[in-house]
């Protein structure tokens, strides 16, 4: 989800055309070898977002809460975490996050 980008899309169940944001996010691990490990991801509704936005764009589900397991907290590396963010082309963007080995 990048601020103010919308795509077209067509909802069957409407039969309409419209654009919204596109918002397929993955936490995940960035593993030695250049390969990811995802960790499983569900969107969450952010009205506070379009609110802080304010830019007339509706960002709808574009939190997220992820949930990492235990045998993989402790052992993370500050630099492995990544948020994956794939658009409608299928390009992936990955943004580093940083890491506290909080397991709450």
């Amino acid at each position: 989800m990048l601020p103010g980008v919308t795509y077209p899309y067509y909802n069957y169940g409407n039969d309409e055309h419209k654009t919204g944001v596109y918002d397929y996010m993955r936490l995940a691990v960035k593993n030695d070898d250049g390969s990811l490990t995802v960790f499983p991801t569900k969107l969450e509704l952010r009205p506070d977002v379009t609110a802080a936005l304010a830019d007339g764009t509706d960002y709808r589900y574009c939190g997220f809460h992820a949930l990492v397991p235990a045998k993989w907290s402790s052992s993370l590396d500050s630099n492995q975490l990544v948020m994956a963010i794939t658009n409608p082309d299928g390009d992936v963007t990955f943004y580093p996050l940083s890491w506290k080995g909080d397991t709450k």
